[in-house]
């Protein structure tokens, strides 16, 4: 007599592929180390994601529902522009428990052809609302006389996740800290002068 199939467990299988793809990124991680990892079979897996694109979708869904709306919380904070810029550097850069770096930029790193069509059209989602919340955030500091009223600001978006997202690469790769932010004070001297991460 066969049994029922196994039930696959969907958020152990999410948790263990989302540290997976964030610590080890596209090109480290598999659909069969994830299937190892969680103990699942791959069919399974198939079953619930319907692949890798599937897979890698609901992972950046969760990635995007957990951590990117930490930042998203922290740039919609009534803080002064220079502090929650302080604090928003400070966190992505300081030692924790999570993998350092950034699964979406990972992603935005990788060969288009190596992602499935979902997961493109996702990381591009995904890039778009963190633009906008870049955008948003440094609108209420220049409407609040914190950076110059010359700066573009969707240019200045673009800058931010630029400087943001190299940090988060570097860190992940094992980059020096306090050169990181030495770095990124020189960056962002334009839009505030007197910033000290």
């Amino acid at each position: 007599m066969v049994g029922r199939p196994q039930t696959l467990d969907r958020n152990h299988a999410l948790a263990v592929a989302l540290e997976g793809y964030w610590r080890e990124g596209l090109y480290g991680m598999s659909v069969n180390e994830v299937c190892r990892r969680a103990a699942i079979s791959k069919p399974g897996l198939y079953r619930e994601f319907g692949g890798e694109d599937g897979l890698i979708t609901a992972v950046l869904q969760r990635y995007r529902d957990t951590v990117l709306q930490k930042l998203f919380d922290h740039l919609q904070s009534p803080h002064p522009f220079r502090l929650v810029l302080e604090g928003f550097i400070s966190e992505v850069l300081r030692p924790k428990s999570e993998p350092p770096g950034c699964l979406l930029g990972e992603l935005r790193m990788a060969k288009s052809e190596d992602l499935g069509a979902e997961t493109r059209r996702q990381v591009e989602r995904y890039e778009a609302e963190v633009l906008g919340h870049y955008r948003n955030w440094l609108e209420r500091a220049q409407k609040n006389g914190e950076i110059p009223a010359d700066v573009d600001l969707d240019t200045a978006a673009r800058h931010v996740d630029t400087q943001v997202f190299t940090a988060c690469i570097k860190a992940n790769r094992g980059g020096n800290v306090a050169e990181i932010k030495a770095e990124l004070e020189i960056a962002f001297w334009r839009l505030s002068p007197d910033l000290s991460f």
